[in-house]
């Protein structure tokens, strides 16, 4: 048999044998193609988060931060500040180092959707990940940052961080977006699984 037609035969059985192992997942479950979809969908959808949380579940946005995270924070009392633009209860915590505004959206069903086509990456989809919960960055300057998280692929809460008169020489709030990402990584510890 000619050397080319032995390596022909070769290289068919060693690609026929990799296309076989495609077919099972890590647990060697064969993937059907109802199921594959539903694989694929989580796996390649960006705004789904791996494991949903229930943001409604904290019905008060000012619970979202509970009382020890509050007080490691330094950021003193809540205070409820009126709605969302959607209509939503929204908390604040304001101080002369800086103030922080914490926004649920449970009410439009569009998860970072509709902020991802305005401050998403370049494909309109999240432009980081604050704990395994897809996220958006927004309204980033040295002084403020907010980011917006989704929970699941229909709810988010976004949150603002702005630093205060007292607080530009503190070197813990010299990154805005770093701080965000803190305290929405504490809000999403405090939210049960969907």
């Amino acid at each position: 048999m000619p050397h080319h037609r032995l390596t022909q035969i070769l290289l068919a059985a060693a690609c026929a044998a990799a296309l076989a192992g495609c077919n099972a997942d890590s647990n060697d479950t064969p993937i059907t193609p109802s199921n594959r979809e539903n694989n694929n969908h989580q796996k390649n959808d960006p705004f789904s988060p791996e494991k949903p949380v229930k943001l409604g579940a904290i019905s008060d946005p000012c619970k979202l931060l509970n009382s020890d995270q509050i007080e490691a924070l330094g950021a003193g009392k809540p205070n409820p500040s009126g709605k969302s633009p959607w209509g939503q209860k929204k908390c604040e915590w304001r101080n002369d180092k800086y103030s922080i505004s914490i926004s649920p959206d449970t009410k439009q069903g569009h998860g970072l959707r509709s902020t991802a086509r305005i401050y998403g990456d370049e494909n309109s989809e999240p432009d980081t990940e604050i704990r395994g919960y897809p996220a958006i960055h927004g309204g980033k300057t040295d002084l403020r940052c907010s980011v917006s998280v989704g929970t699941s692929n229909k709810d988010m809460f976004t949150l603002h961080f702005n630093v205060g008169t007292k607080g530009r020489d503190n070197p813990e709030y010299s990154d805005p977006c770093a701080m965000s990402d803190k305290i929405a990584g504490m809000v999403l510890d405090n939210l049960p699984p969907a």
